[in-house]
């Protein structure tokens, strides 16, 4: 299995820090709204989770799927804590498989393509989940994931049939918006 992220390792790097450089609101809001289904892909403690269930409101719903349980325990705390659990369904995934049953409006992975053993099979899982008009989000930091292999993964999106179709600015990350093909 590729390096993951450990829980401990996120709680080195805490939400209020990371918003220093990175607003959830401004990374998504243009594509999350208020009664859409979408899902955080490999979503730790919740830096997009929370702010996402915020913004589908009480008749959306976000998707919270991670490989490892402590992270989403920790996250089932964070939501409930805040009044968002009712809107958030916490699924543990498998290392080749993200357990997506399909109907997603938007889906976003954020600094996770470079952990999965299989990035091919990570992009047509999304693809096949989302909706006609769904929008997938591919985020990976810009100092861990040289442009050539992010190009790769863009490569291996569009071959599985996500379309790349803008190029959004998010510091310190390298993003694309897909759409399907």
């Amino acid at each position: 299995m590729a390096h993951v992220a450990k829980w401990w390792m996120l709680a080195l790097w805490p939400d209020w820090l990371r918003r220093r450089m990175q607003q959830p609101e401004e990374m998504v809001g243009r594509w999350v709204h208020e009664g859409m289904t979408v899902a955080d892909l490999g979503c730790g403690l919740g830096f997009l989770t929370l702010p996402m269930a915020e913004m589908v409101g009480a008749g959306g719903r976000v998707l919270a799927v991670d490989l490892q349980e402590a992270m989403l325990s920790r996250l089932e705390r964070r939501a409930r804590r805040r009044g968002l659990l009712e809107r958030i369904e916490l699924r543990q995934c498998g290392e080749r498989d993200l357990g997506l049953d399909g109907g997603l409006d938007f889906a976003v992975s954020l600094n996770v393509a470079h952990e999965v053993p299989d990035a091919g099979r990570f992009f047509a899982q999304i693809r096949a989940a989302l909706k006609g008009e769904g929008r997938y989000l591919l985020i990976e930091p810009i100092f861990h994931v040289p442009k050539g292999r992010f190009e790769g993964f863009c490569e291996l999106a569009q071959r599985e049939g996500l379309w790349p179709l803008e190029r959004p600015v998010i510091a310190s990350s390298r993003a694309v918006l897909f759409g399907p093909r």
